[in-house]
């Protein structure tokens, strides 16, 4: 599986001390964080504020996941949260898109149980 433009493997080895077990675990807890449901919904009721907290907290989590698919959407709508914007619906989509792909991606590396890490 190629996850060269999903998952840096390389800073998740550095922040994981290349401990594969360790980033499994906390990987595999990723797909029961309730954030993203959450951020979804404020976004759809347009609440800037609470969309930019919410945001703020799981760009956080996917950026010490090493999960840069997330991250390289996440950062920019944000930042547009951060200045009390909302982001273009195309944003969000393009979010909810390569957040659903990373669960899938996680269910997969679940199933193969093959090492990420060196």
């Amino acid at each position: 599986m190629d996850l060269s433009n999903k998952i840096d493997i390389a800073d998740a080895g550095q922040r994981f001390m290349n401990n594969d077990a360790l980033f499994k675990k906390f990987l595999f807890r990723f797909p029961g964080e309730t954030g993203f449901s959450q951020l979804f919904q404020l976004l759809e009721e347009k609440n800037v504020e609470e969309a930019f907290r919410s945001a703020h907290t799981m760009k956080g989590l996917v950026a010490n996941l090493a999960l840069s698919s997330i991250t390289g959407v996440l950062q920019p709508m944000t930042e547009v949260l951060r200045a009390g914007n909302m982001p273009e619906q195309s944003q969000i989509d393009e979010l909810k898109q390569v957040y659903e792909e990373m669960l899938e991606i996680i269910a997969q590396i679940q199933a193969e149980d093959t090492p990420l890490l060196s």
